[in-house]
């Protein structure tokens, strides 16, 4: 069985996929993986996080 191909191929990536913010990572949870980097990422709540709105001044006045 030794000499059959690997199914899942080589094992290695490309180092493009790497560096990639949407490369897997074995020990990051999935929670951590989709989780919003910036503002703009949250999707629903425009009232409220829409450019010039209270809660994105406030927390844009923060940093």
């Amino acid at each position: 069985m030794a000499d059959q191909a690997s199914l899942f191929g080589s094992g290695n990536t490309p180092s493009a996929q790497k560096n990639s913010p949407l490369s897997i990572t074995t020990g990051e949870p999935l929670a951590a993986r989709m989780r919003p980097r910036t503002l703009d990422e949250i999707v629903g709540q425009e009232h409220l996080l829409g450019p010039g709105k209270v809660l994105r001044r406030n927390i844009e006045a923060d940093t």
